[in-house]
């Protein structure tokens, strides 16, 4: 849970795009259009995918580490002052 505070503290003052929270639990390495994203918890890395697209991060989470996807919208939420019950905003 503390990386997962820790790595929404990042992403809140950085340029990470609303609704993206999967990426909280990964580094971006972006070269034009293009992504490779790095899992923080396992080293894991995922095939290059196009920016804005989550399917392999949301893949990744749900199959890799159960839990963690809802933990870091938890946090995105509470960021964003809304409550699981609000989501339909997300």
């Amino acid at each position: 849970m503390e990386l997962a505070q820790e790595s929404f503290n990042k992403a809140k003052n950085s340029k990470t795009k609303p609704g993206s929270y999967a990426w909280l639990a990964f580094t971006k390495l972006e070269k034009k259009k293009k992504v490779k994203a790095k899992c923080k918890i396992c080293g894991e890395e995922t095939i290059e995918i196009i920016d804005s697209s989550t399917y392999q991060l949301w893949r990744h989470l749900n199959n890799g580490h159960r839990g963690l996807h809802d933990n870091l919208k938890d946090l995105y939420l509470k960021g964003k002052g809304l409550s699981a019950k609000t989501e339909q905003n997300w």
